[in-house]
């Protein structure tokens, strides 16, 4: 494990503004200080031009000085100081593309410091911005970048992205992505609809989910994704609902689709998997405890219900099956429609967590609705009792294991 400890260098600047306060609150009391803190003008960054999206900066006197005042120091010095200064990290590594990458970073750090922002629509295209572009040319600068130079300014290269709406992802200690990460917060809850601040939220969700080399060890991204996500399927904005539809199905599967694996001949329970019938701990293995504090907390979901009944009584197989039950629900075409199926069972409640492909005993390959799936004959039985009581058109089938694939035996 590699521990990022953050740089105790300061800029020259910072020293400067100590030396400034303590002279100032010396000769004018601590209230006119506080007040000089909060006057600065809002300039934006020395030698940047002001174009594109950065066109809706006002200038320099008294609208900029006004919309300084909700600025924290940092974003404040920003505001004065030039991109070079700021984000002397970033800055070194999109330096050598001075007509386009630096330019639209600059505009783009401006905007969000700034925080001159007025509508719903302003942040969302920063985000698209942010998303499509600036991460899309960024990511590769770090992929090629020296592992030794990163691991040693980590902390710095980090701080710099956050401030920008942005974060490293990374397992065993190295790096494998950029994502977004919370930014304008204060501006999104005063502009943004309930569906908006969900969206925002559930991508910041899907950026954490992929930290960790066992990714399903640290379940809380995903149990936010089904949360925020749940909030916008519900909702009436259907370009939000178009955006997150794939990445909400993963992450409900995910959530969801568990069953135990164990050691053959022991009575012990095994450990938690997620996905079908996967018996692989890389990268399946699954922590349940933030399930089952989701299924006890007051969280407002109609997956709680579904979740609380599959933990009570999961699906479990050993680490090398032969022969395993199957609980089947119904049939679907198709992987698509199978997951559908599950997640509209999910939604009403009824703990239908698994879709298995599946080689018919007519030689075709259908996706399994599935409401369990054991090796223990006796475990299968007492399922199937309790499936036919809610799905009177349940049946129990047997399926051969090879290779991880299934295959009915009988018809």
């Amino acid at each position: 494990m590699i521990f990022f400890t953050k740089s105790s260098k300061f800029p020259p600047q910072f020293l400067v503004l100590i030396l400034a306060g303590f002279m100032f609150f010396s000769c004018e009391g601590t209230e006119s200080g506080k007040n000089a803190s909060t006057e600065r003008s809002d300039s934006g960054f020395a030698g940047t031009e002001q174009e594109g999206i950065a066109g809706s900066l006002s200038d320099a006197g008294e609208n900029s000085a006004q919309q300084s005042r909700g600025l924290d120091m940092a974003n404040a010095r920003v505001a004065n100081g030039s991109f070079e200064e700021e984000f002397p990290l970033l800055y070194g590594l999109v330096k050598d593309d001075p007509d386009q990458l630096l330019p639209e970073l600059k505009a783009y750090a401006e905007k969000v410091l700034s925080k001159n922002i007025s509508s719903e629509a302003e942040i969302l295209a920063l985000m698209e911005q942010r998303d499509s572009s600036l991460i899309t040319f960024i990511t590769p600068l770090f992929e090629n970048m020296d592992p030794e130079s990163l691991d040693k300014n980590w902390g710095e290269f980090q701080e710099e992205l956050n401030r920008l709406g942005m974060t490293m992802t990374a397992a065993e200690g190295m790096f494998t992505s950029i994502g977004s990460a919370p930014f304008l917060e204060d501006k999104i809850a005063e502009l943004g609809s309930k569906e908006f601040q969900a969206y925002v939220k559930f991508m910041n969700a899907r950026t954490e989910s992929r930290n960790g080399e066992y990714p399903f060890q640290n379940m809380k991204p995903f149990r936010d994704m089904v949360l925020y996500g749940e909030i916008i399927m519900e909702g009436n904005n259907e370009a939000y609902k178009k955006r997150i539809d794939e990445d909400f199905q993963s992450a409900l599967e995910s959530f969801t689709d568990v069953h135990f694996v164990s050691n053959p001949g022991t009575r012990q329970v095994g450990v938690a998997m997620v996905h079908g019938t996967s018996t692989d701990p890389y990268p399946y293995l699954a922590e349940l405890e933030t399930a089952k504090e989701f299924v006890a907390s007051d969280q407002d979901s109609k997956y709680k219900k579904a979740l609380a009944r599959i933990l009570e009584s999961p699906s479990e197989i050993t680490e090398k099956p032969e022969n395993i039950y199957v609980v089947v629900i119904e049939w679907a075409e198709n992987k698509q429609m199978a997951q559908m199926r599950v997640r509209s069972h999910l939604g009403a409640g009824e703990d239908v967590p698994h879709h298995l492909k599946i080689r018919r005993g007519d030689g075709t390959d259908k996706y399994a609705v599935t409401y369990r799936f054991y090796e223990d004959e006796e475990k299968a039985n007492s399922a199937f009792v309790e499936a036919i009581k809610e799905f009177p058109d349940a049946r129990l089938i047997y399926c051969s294991v090879r290779n991880g694939d299934l295959y009915q035996l009988g018809i």
